[in-house]
């Protein structure tokens, strides 16, 4: 049976998913990633720590989180009945504390306590210095090792928790400054454009107003073109005609009035995909690169459809029809 760090690694690499981007998009250190995938629980502070990683590792990988988080409880034989827990000290079993005295041994070149799959000659996550022995520091027990979960809860937030609500607050009072200095701006430069423009009316006098004519003719010019939505020939076999002019691109939008109806839409008859329309879903038919489309209705008056914003009226058809729409140039 695979380990959880085994089977964490795999998926990860089957997915093609570096550790780096996998710390971007978990928001958990690399070395604590590291870790799981050694199968290092001992350099996370807290059991609870570890089911949290697991959980957030297998999500991103695409891995179901109960089976590892369940292997994990069982590697480490914790006790969660009622009566494990004595004075706010979560209590560990004597298999958990066997597991851990038997994944601990004395590095011979360091003379320090590392993790048993660490050795010959493997790189650890923390570079362990040379202590001689008479210098050691007291081991620590496992009670010490293992802090109660009011007493976790009690520490202070990561630093990188903090460090992004501190770019938070000042990205939020930054905008406020630029939004302050824009509208500023923006009162400044339109007081000065009437001021200018007052002044050169009356030194221009009426020399410079064009006349009538003229303004016509300019605003006959700025004026976009009308678009007009016509009938033409009626055919039964190919969809009745319509042309809609002073367009680049077609735009044929279909929103369902009543009940569930059938819509066919494509180039032609023997082209075409088919869907069904709800009541008040809208859907917008792929006009791309084409001047000219067909499309049937099952009931039309069950549809609104609209051509460039010019709307078909289907109201008194209750059976089934066909269009073909082309723009005219």
């Amino acid at each position: 049976m695979y380990s959880i760090g085994q089977q964490l690694k795999q998926a990860r690499k089957r997915l093609g998913m570096s550790l780096e981007e996998l710390e971007r998009r978990s928001k958990i250190e690399g070395a604590y990633l590291r870790a799981l995938e050694n199968d290092q629980y001992q350099l996370i502070a807290n059991p609870l720590y570890v089911r949290a990683y697991i959980r957030a590792y297998a999500k991103e990988v695409g891995l179901p989180s109960q089976p590892l988080i369940s292997q994990y409880e069982s590697l480490m034989g914790q006790v969660t009945t009622p009566g494990s827990m004595m004075n706010g000290q979560t209590v560990m079993s004597s298999q958990t504390r066997n597991h851990l005295r038997q994944t601990m041994s004395t590095h011979p070149a360091r003379g320090k306590q590392v993790p048993r799959h660490l050795e010959d000659g493997q790189k650890t996550m923390v570079n362990m210095p040379t202590v001689p022995a008479s210098h050691e520091p007291k081991k620590p027990s496992l009670d010490e090792l293992y802090q109660t979960t009011a007493q976790l809860t009690q520490k202070i937030k990561p630093r990188k928790v903090a460090m992004v609500a501190k770019e938070g607050v000042k990205l939020a009072k930054h905008r406020l400054v630029k939004q302050k200095r824009n509208r500023y701006i923006w009162m400044i430069a339109t007081s000065l454009l009437i001021l200018f423009g007052g002044v050169y009316y009356f030194l221009q006098g009426n020399e410079d107003v064009p006349a009538t004519g003229e303004v016509e003719m300019a605003s006959s010019k700025d004026q976009k073109p009308v678009t007009v939505l016509e009938q033409g020939e009626a055919n039964e076999q190919l969809g009745h005609m319509y042309y809609i002019t002073n367009v680049s691109k077609l735009e044929v939008v279909f929103q369902g009035k009543k009940e569930a109806t059938r819509l066919r839409y494509g180039t032609s008859k023997d082209q075409y995909s088919e869907r069904v329309l709800q009541e008040g879903e809208e859907f917008t038919m792929n006009t791309d690169q084409k001047d000219e489309v067909w499309f049937w209705l099952e009931v039309p008056s069950n549809f609104t459809v609209k051509i460039n914003d010019q709307v078909l009226d289907t109201s008194a058809q209750d059976i089934q029809k066909s269009y073909r729409v082309q723009i005219k140039k």
